[in-house]
Formats: structure tokens, C-alpha cells, sequence
């Protein structure tokens, strides 16, 4: 968990089920596996990255940046920016405007717009 200050990186490796937290930083940078529960508030840059089944808030924050895989479920209520890239079906909640933008993972390794929703 980080609070406050200019930078942070959690690491999560290999391991399930991270809870990677910041509140309050700069420029904040989680990295974890599979069903993690990340949260980034109130910050500047918030970048996160996951596999599968990972639940993801960074509502408040400047700007969100989300790549996350199959079942995944983002937050990015009152940001001014969210950019999320999704390998699978990801649902995203807040997302809207401009500073809206939601890139889908097809099977070849492409992407494709997808929805202010998500991906299907």
C-alpha cells in the first residue's frame, strides 16, 4: 500500500490474489496476476496491469491506464482520462467522453475499439 508522494510500484509476481493500493500518488504503477483487487484513488497516473478476474478502482484519479485479461471489471468513475486494453470480456464502469478510450484483444493479438462498457 502506498500513500501519498511522487511514485509507486507494487509488484505483486506471481502471486494470486494482490491487493495492490495507492491513494493520494503521483504517478502509481501495480502489476499482478490473476483475481486481484487493485485500487488507485485520488491520484495522478494510476497504470495497471493483470490477468484474468482482477477488480480495478481508480475512480478520482487523473488518469487510468488498465490493461487487464478475461473477467476483469474496472472503475474508472471521475477520472479525466481512462484507457483500458482488455484480453477477453472486461465490463468498465464510468468510462465516457473523450478521455474515454477502451481498446479490445482479439484472439490474434489485435485490438479493436471496443465500448464505454467494455469489451465482450
Amino acid at each position: 500500500m502506498c500513500a501519498g508522494g511522487s511514485s509507486c510500484d507494487i509488484i505483486c509476481g506471481t502471486f494470486p490474489r494482490c491487493e495492490p493500493t495507492c491513494t493520494g500518488v503521483d504517478q502509481c504503477n501495480a502489476v499482478c496476476r490473476d483475481d486481484c483487487t487493485g485500487k488507485c484513488t485520488g491520484g495522478k497516473t494510476c497504470t495497471f496491469q493483470c490477468n484474468n478476474n482482477c477488480t480495478y478502482d481508480c475512480s478520482g484519479s487523473e488518469e487510468c491506464v488498465v490493461n487487464a485479461g478475461d473477467g476483469s471489471k474496472i472503475d474508472c468513475s471521475g477520472t479525466g482520462t481512462c484507457k483500458v486494453t482488455c484480453a477477453g470480456t472486461c465490463k468498465i464502469t464510468g468510462c465516457s467522453g473523450q478521455g474515454c478510450e477502451v481498446r479490445c484483444q482479439t484472439s490474434d493479438g489485435s485490438t479493436q475499439d471496443g465500448t464505454p462498457g467494455g469489451c465482450s
